[in-house]
């Protein structure tokens, strides 16, 4: 078992000061959007573009940023987790379940009935440690949607 890091602040934060690690989390998406169009099981609705306003939430250790998450509704009802990344060296040290659960915290803030999820294939057993349940079928063979359950 690793040692737990102290000194962890979680904050709110901007889309520029998340966007590195989106640059490292998507690596070949070019132009990297605040929020996606995308639905829960399919389509797009790009009203909630103005609907609805992102949340990005970065975790600090002794004042860098290692980690982040975002999220955002994608109707009155559901909300998206976007994206979830930690800083390669700080994984493993239990990170990703501090920002999964300030982020549903933030879902059910928003009074979301249904907080869903697209995430890699690589990433699924983080969300399903947390609670997320697959939803359907591999899209292109590397990612599923979600749906969370606790």
């Amino acid at each position: 078992m690793t040692e737990p890091l102290h000194n962890l602040i979680i904050q709110e934060i901007d889309f520029k000061k998340i966007l590195p690690l989106w640059k490292l989390l998507w690596p070949n998406t070019s132009n990297i959007l605040q929020m996606s169009s995308m639905q829960y099981l399919g389509g797009h609705d790009t009203d909630i573009y103005t609907k609805f306003k992102p949340t990005f939430l970065g975790l600090y250790h002794n004042n860098t940023l290692v980690g982040g998450v975002s999220g955002h509704k994608s109707s009155r009802e559901d909300y998206r987790i976007r994206g979830i990344y930690i800083l390669s060296k700080y994984r493993a040290k239990g990170l990703s379940k501090i920002l999964f659960d300030a982020i549903i915290l933030q879902a059910k803030k928003e009074n979301s009935n249904l907080i869903w999820s697209f995430p890699k294939k690589q990433a699924l057993f983080a969300y399903k440690k947390i609670g997320f349940i697959p939803s359907s079928k591999w899209i292109h063979n590397t990612h599923c949607f979600v749906y969370y359950s606790k």
